[in-house]
């Protein structure tokens, strides 16, 4: 399937140089008549006009018109591409799908593909045992352009990106306030070609089940699931391009921003079901147990002098931190969390008017536990890290009801919020 998208702006039509500068001058002749001191200073209208706009007539040709809509906007296209396959017999059956999309947006720079698939087989090998097995997975990649503050619809229209020769300019003059700006202004189309905020963004899950039934009034089951997720967001500044190199970046010559973020958590479910029928009296019950993982882990850095044009990792640069913040150092966390729990019930029912049932039992013991990166262990050594303490705690209740702990970075002994006490200790 194929896709086409125009930007649609409502009939909105910039002005070009021609018309903004009549419209300016028509301002300024406003502004004259209305106030006094003005007209105190100018003898009359159009020298003030003509003075107010001088700086602007010796700078630039105002003959002349950018379509800065134009260079900024496409015709967007995208592209989706899916298959699936599916059968199987009576022992087996199977599912797979598989989905491709990709995007080029209608402003320009602006990038997706997305890669989508899921699979599925279903396993019944005897009468009494089946299983299946589960997993789908999106991994997906953005692109923006990085042009800081400037977006090409604000530019004035006789500003032009391209020199005499039909390059680009490595920076623009800027105009504003009636006087030429100190500060050059960043070209985007240059820039672009270079500088991006690239976004990377995988999932993956995946699950296996199973029943056994050996017996008709007994059932196990088994459902274990596995979930992972990374991101990463890598913004880039080459040191070719103005914004690299000058714009508020202190002659950086380059820098990098890169946020990593990963996390995978596992679950497994197991229970024992127990039914049984004689005559009018139906007893049941179940006994189960649960155990829960989680781990995440999280870092920011940033570069600045570039060794290498074009390279946007790590190892590209000399320098990290900030050339105008010493303060800015890598910093990350790690966590981890972690739960058992065990639990059961029993039910009688009679003639299915009179029921009876024990209350569930959980036996939970649970973990959760943060490391923190800290500014001054990364100076350090990149593997030196301050624990926190991990608390862990057991408790046996009708439902469950997780608390957290409060810990500080003493390493003492952390009680959580209704009182009780958790056995901690620091992680070597």
């Amino acid at each position: 399937k194929m896709g086409i998208s125009t930007p649609v702006f409502g009939g909105l039509k910039y002005m070009n140089s021609s018309e903004l500068l009549e419209f300016g001058e028509m301002t300024l002749r406003n502004w004259w008549d209305t106030n006094e001191n003005l007209r105190e200073m100018y003898a009359d209208r159009e020298t003030f006009v003509q003075d107010t706009l001088g700086v602007l007539r010796n700078n630039f040709d105002l003959t002349k018109t950018t379509d800065w809509r134009d260079l900024a906007y496409r015709t967007g296209l995208s592209k989706d591409v899916a298959m699936s396959i599916r059968g199987g017999g009576d022992k087996m059956q199977y599912y797979f799908s598989y989905n491709y999309y990709d995007e080029k947006g209608t402003q320009v720079g602006y990038d997706l593909t997305r890669h989508l698939f899921k699979a599925r087989m279903d396993f019944d090998i005897t009468e009494f045992l089946s299983f299946g097995v589960n997993m789908n997975g999106t991994f997906q990649k953005s692109v923006s352009p990085y042009t800081g503050l400037v977006t090409m619809e604000s530019i004035h229209p006789w500003i032009s990106p391209y020199n005499e020769d039909g390059t680009l300019k490595y920076n623009m003059e800027a105009w504003s306030d009636m006087v030429m700006s100190a500060e050059a202004l960043v070209n985007p189309l240059r820039d672009n070609a270079y500088n991006d905020l690239t976004e990377l963004r995988n999932n993956l899950f995946g699950s296996f089940s199973g029943i056994l039934k050996p017996f008709s009034w007994l059932t196990l089951s088994s459902t274990n699931t596995f979930t992972l997720i990374n991101t990463n967001a890598n913004e880039y500044l080459d040191s070719r391009t103005y914004s690299g190199n000058h714009s508020s970046n202190n002659v950086s010559n380059g820098t990098l921003k890169v946020d990593d973020g990963r996390s995978w958590s596992f679950l497994t479910s197991n229970i024992l079901r127990l039914q049984h029928r004689f005559g009018e009296h139906s007893l049941g019950g179940l006994l189960g147990q649960e155990w829960y993982e989680r781990h995440s882990r999280t870092s920011h850095v940033e570069m600045y002098d570039q060794l290498i044009a074009g390279e946007r990792n790590v190892g590209g640069f000399a320098k990290q931190g900030r050339k105008n913040d010493a303060g800015v150092v890598p910093t990350g966390t790690e966590g981890d969390a972690g739960s058992f729990s065990v639990f059961s019930e029993i039910n009688y029912n009679y003639s299915g008017k009179y029921m009876a049932s024990v209350p569930t039992v959980r036996l939970i013991l649970e973990k959760i536990g943060q490391v923190v990166r800290d500014r001054a262990s990364l100076r350090q050594s990149p593997f030196c890290h301050r624990d926190r303490p991990v608390g862990i705690r057991m408790s046996a209740e009708p439902s469950h009801s997780r608390v957290q702990s409060h810990t500080d970075n003493s390493g003492s002994v952390p009680i959580t919020s209704n009182g009780q006490y958790i056995f901690a200790g620091c992680r070597s």
